[in-house]
């Protein structure tokens, strides 16, 4: 895993990392021992976490926000309710493999953000890098070839690039 982080983390971006699904089954029964889940947990203290930076409060959900995630995310929107926030997890929610969570589950999610200052929404399940709206909300897809850049400012909004790995 540190392989992977550290040439990404030297050319000063700030990493928050979530889990794919992949990663959850390499080895189901001994999950403390996953490479990535110890990594995760190691650096930032559980699977799922966050962190506020420069005034931008980041939620990673691990691979999807689950009925205990949710629970904990309407905690944390509470919490940093005047902040800006972008949510991260693994499974995308338009497209192909959107069909990996429910949209009951989806639906549940919408009902606990809708009223929040979401500027986006993070994920990866589909390998591709795009940008789409979920529900009048960004969502942008990263992958392995780029890392996506999200930049944002009440003054100017959300600014998105593509920085190639």
């Amino acid at each position: 895993v540190q392989d992977f982080m550290n040439p990404i983390k030297k050319q000063g971006v700030q990493v928050l990392a979530c889990r794919g699904n992949h990663d959850k089954w390499y080895d189901i029964w001994i999950e403390s021992m996953n490479p990535v889940y110890k990594y995760i947990c190691e650096e930032y203290g559980d699977i799922k976490y966050s962190q506020t930076i420069k005034d931008v409060h980041f939620i990673v959900c691990d691979i999807y926000p689950t009925e205990s995630i949710r629970n904990w995310l309407e905690c944390e929107l509470k919490v940093h309710k005047n902040k800006p926030i972008v949510l991260i997890w693994h499974y995308n929610l338009t497209g192909p493999y959107s069909d990996w969570w429910s949209e009951k589950e989806k639906n549940e999610v919408y009902e606990i953000i809708k009223n929040e200052n979401i500027v986006c929404i993070c994920n990866g399940h589909w390998h591709r890098t795009q940008n789409n709206i979920w529900r009048n909300i960004n969502e942008i897809s990263g992958s392995m070839e780029s890392v996506k850049i999200c930049e944002y400012t009440p003054e100017n909004g959300l600014s998105i690039t593509s920085k190639i790995i």
